[in-house]
Formats: C-alpha cells, sequence, structure tokens
C-alpha cells in the first residue's frame, strides 16, 4: 500500500474536548502478519496520533519480513533453508528465538518454536487442507525440541529436518515493539488488535479501561463475556481460526508438539498478560496442556491469567481473572 493510499485509508472517529483538550481517535486497518491488524489511537494532535500509526504499521512489516517462515528474504526462512549451519540474525529475530526457548522450557513443550516443519505438512492454509499421514507425523515431532536450536553470538542454527515457525508468538511479539513505538511518541492511549493478540494502554474514547470481547468457540460471532484493561494484553487460542473436517472428523491448527496432531483438550483459551508476547505464547501452551495443568502453570506467574473452556465446554478461571471486569455475555 502506497503512503498516500495509507493515509486515505485512516477513519477519524470523534474529535471531542475535555476540559479544553481536544482529542482525536484515529483507527486504521493493514492486513499483516497473516491477519487484518487494527490500530486505535487517540491523542490532542492529530498529525502526530496519524503519523504514529505509520511508523507502528511499519514496525509490524519490519519484524513480518525478518521472522516470516514464509518470506524467502526473512531470517527465519534463511534459517530453515539453511540447516546445519549458523546464519547470522538481527537483534529482534534472536531476541525473539531465545524468548520463545525459554518458554518452551517453562511450558515443557506445550508451546514449541520448533514446529514448522509438522505446520508445513498441515498446511493449513491451503484451500483444500488434509491430513498428513501418522508415518509423516511420527518422523517429524522426533525432530521437534527447543533444545536442538543452537545460538552462537548473533547467529542461530537448526537441525536437519527443523524448522522455526513462530506463528504461536510472532504476532504478540511485533504487536509489542510497535506498542513501544506509540509510547515513545507519546501517545495517550491505544489499541493494537493482530488477529486476536491484542494490547491496549490509556483510556477509551469515554474514558474507561478498554473492553474487550472474548469470543464463544462454539458461535464465534457471539462473545462468551468481555474484560477491561489497561496498559496489559490479552491473547486467544481458539479451535474455531483454522480448522477443516475431513472423512467427518475436525482438525484445527493448534498442534500438540508430542504427536502432531490438534490438541483435543480445549475449545478456546485466553490469557491476560503484561506483554503481548507472553499472552500469545501462554494461549497456545494452555491450550495444549489442558485447563487445569494451563491454570496451574498460570498460578505461578506474576500478574497472569487466563480463562479456559475446555474440550467439553467447561470454563475455567485463574484466580485474579473476574478481577479484570469479566462479565459474561456481550
Amino acid at each position: 500500500m502506497s503512503l498516500t493510499l495509507l493515509l486515505c485509508s485512516f477513519l477519524l472517529i470523534f474529535r471531542q474536548s475535555f476540559s479544553q483538550e481536544t482529542l482525536f481517535q484515529l483507527e486504521h486497518e493493514e492486513f499483516l502478519l497473516g491477519t487484518l491488524v487494527e490500530f486505535k489511537v487517540i491523542h490532542d494532535d492529530f498529525g502526530e496520533a496519524q503519523n504514529s500509526i505509520l511508523q507502528a504499521v511499519s514496525e509490524i512489516q519490519r519484524i513480518e519480513n525478518l521472522i516470516s517462515p514464509y518470506i524467502f528474504s526473512s531470517e527465519v526462512y534463511q534459517i530453515n533453508a539453511n540447516p546445519g549451519k549458523f546464519v547470522k540474525v538481527s537483534s529482534e529475530t534472536l531476541e525473539l528465538c531465545q524468548k520463545s526457548c525459554e518458554l518452551a522450557k517453562l511450558t515443557n513443550s506445550a508451546f514449541e518454536p520448533t514446529l514448522g516443519a509438522v505446520l508445513e505438512k498441515w498446511n493449513f492454509n491451503a484451500l483444500e487442507p488434509k491430513k498428513p499421514s501418522q508415518e509423516i507425523l511420527d518422523a517429524l515431532v522426533k525432530k521437534v525440541g527447543y533444545s536442538k536450536i543452537q545460538f552462537k553470538n548473533d547467529s542461530i542454527k537448526v537441525d536437519f529436518e527443523m524448522k522455526l515457525d513462530f506463528g504461536g508468538i510472532g504476532k504478540g511479539f511485533a504487536v509489542d515493539k510497535a506498542i513501544l513505538i506509540l509510547k515513545k511518541n507519546g501517545i495517550k492511549s491505544a489499541l493494537i488488535n493482530a488477529g486476536g493478540d491484542i494490547f491496549c494502554f490509556g483510556k477509551n474514547s469515554e474514558g474507561k479501561k478498554w473492553k474487550i470481547g472474548i469470543k464463544n468457540p462454539e458461535k464465534s460471532d457471539k462473545n462468551l463475556g468481555t474484560v477491561e484493561i489497561s496498559d496489559f494484553a490479552v491473547a486467544t487460542s481458539g479451535n474455531y481460526e483454522r480448522n477443516f473436517v475431513e472423512n467427518g472428523i475436525f482438525y484445527h491448527h493448534i498442534l500438540n508438539p508430542k504427536t502432531g496432531l490438534p490438541s483435543q483438550t480445549c475449545k478456546s483459551v485466553t490469557v491476560l498478560a503484561k506483554t503481548c508476547e507472553l499472552a500469545d505464547a501462554l494461549a497456545t501452551a494452555i491450550f495444549v496442556l489442558g485447563a487445569e495443568n494451563g491454570i496451574e502453570l498460570v498460578e505461578t506467574l506474576e500478574k497472569t491469567e487466563a480463562f479456559v473452556v475446555d474440550g467439553n465446554g467447561n470454563l475455567f478461571f485463574s484466580k485474579g481473572f473476574k478481577d479484570f471486569g469479566f462479565s459474561e455475555g456481550f
């Protein structure tokens, strides 16, 4: 999208004066990271708000160009294309890979950054995806494991038949980087939503905390409830996001790294955390761990909460989740 078209695509939602202060709310949507990313900025200077959204969009594009396994020139693509060799990477890719390994260790590999080859075989983005044979999956999961990633200074190496894929954390990581841009620019209030990975700070247009809906996994056009947050992240992983039916069997994209098959323990997991990156990764991990083990893990972490709909439709909450203004329905 050209700069001219991008500037024209901004939507001015309101211009209001509060105590002699004029505030503008600008909204913009852009297709990034394989999803529609929503930007909302509330600020007292229209030009600064507009320019800050432009910079946030550029930052997410920059991160995507580093970590996407589908972009030939990306660093992750080059790592995957050169197994057994150290590939020099940027500080951002190195940071993301190291954090991913830490989270894989924390979750006992329920979250795994090395599932790329398995996900590639499933190919959920295809027009007609099909389940890989069990023999293929059994062979590929033997290559999965964060501990097999090697680091040397600013370089990363993976084993043969292993591929990195940061799909379970990359959107959150990029959102966090874009939020930093907005804050450095002095933006008063903002929200970025990358396909369900959300960070917001400040107050909404009503001068209150931001109200975020949590989708009902059985009826994705409806919400199970809402939470109210500020300077916090929320991420939801659900079996409704990417899926297909083959021979009457329902398959979705959240895979158990130990089997290579879709995890059946949950239907939806929502995590609240201080960073979008953490919320994103934990939502994926808890989906694999299951409600009870996932909630138990969250209870060991500071400023982190979770809400789980298990495979049978039962609801589970961490102790502090409802303190975020949770109300059922919408």
